[in-house]
């Protein structure tokens, strides 16, 4: 339940980000999800 809190939540925040940060918190996300696989391998 919590975490459709926080997606919605993520979805209604980012409507107000400026582009730079929108793209920068991308990046940021893509790295993460590129440890993530490292790890699982």
């Amino acid at each position: 339940m919590s975490a459709y809190f926080h997606i919605l939540l993520y979805i209604l925040t980012s409507v107000f980000k400026s582009p730079q940060r929108l793209a920068a918190e991308n990046v940021a996300l893509r790295h993460q999800i590129l440890v993530l696989k490292r790890k699982h391998r």
